[in-house]
């Protein structure tokens, strides 16, 4: 795809240099992304089980659980919900939680709706200034790697975020990384602590926890 990466000397940052254009990112994600990452267009059961997707999910939520985010929450909006998984599993652990996931992957998002039962937009555009758009807890895993502007889809979020509400981020981390495969070519931005902390506090947001982690089948995490 003719794409190359570079780091800041100053702070730190790793990032697709020059960036792809909005229009070309579009495309890939609503189009390719999926097929690509996946290794399939239309996503199955037998997809899931192949992946551990569902394995994942139950890693991510018990992570939510242990942070007490799902205990008073009523509305959980999950950003980049792929097939659903996560949504899911909080569906079946948790009863009575609003449940609404944000997909761009045109077959993803129609998945993920039967696969979860919920509401699934296919852009944050769409749900911003919906009827009851507001959420206690936002779910971000592993999707702010491949925003073009993290800090103002982060600024972007806090308009459908309650006044007690939290967001939960997932990158991969960046000091983790033992091989230049690991720059994956989706990823536009490479996150450390250092300049995920800059990222967030950049955006307005205070952090109330923040460590590495080990998920099933994805890389090092923070």
């Amino acid at each position: 795809m003719g794409l190359s990466t570079a780091g800041c000397k100053t702070c730190g940052l790793v990032m697709t240099n020059p960036m792809p254009s909005s229009d070309a990112m579009g495309e890939f994600y609503s189009l390719h992304y999926r097929r690509y990452y996946h290794k399939v267009a239309i996503p199955t059961l037998e997809h899931i089980q192949a992946y551990e997707l569902d394995r994942r999910a139950a890693y991510t939520v018990d992570y939510l659980s242990q942070f007490g985010l799902l205990a008073d929450c009523k509305r959980m909006l999950d950003v980049g919900c792929g097939e659903g998984s996560i949504l899911k599993e909080v569906k079946r652990r948790c009863h009575g939680i609003h449940l609404v996931g944000i997909e761009p992957g045109r077959e993803f998002s129609k998945f993920a709706r039967q696969h979860a039962g919920c509401i699934i937009y296919t852009c944050l555009s769409e749900l911003i200034g919906e009827p009851d758009s507001v959420f206690d807890l936002i779910v971000v895993n592993h999707v702010l790697e491949h925003v073009e502007n993290p800090v103002q889809f982060l600024i972007t979020l806090k308009q459908v975020l309650s006044n007690e509400g939290k967001i939960y981020l997932d990158v991969p981390d960046v000091s983790a990384y033992s091989d230049v495969t690991d720059l994956h070519i989706a990823h536009l931005y490479h996150f450390s602590m250092r300049t995920l902390t800059a990222a967030t506090a950049k955006a307005g947001l205070h952090i109330v926890a923040a460590e590495q982690h080990c998920p099933p089948r994805h890389p090092r995490s923070i």
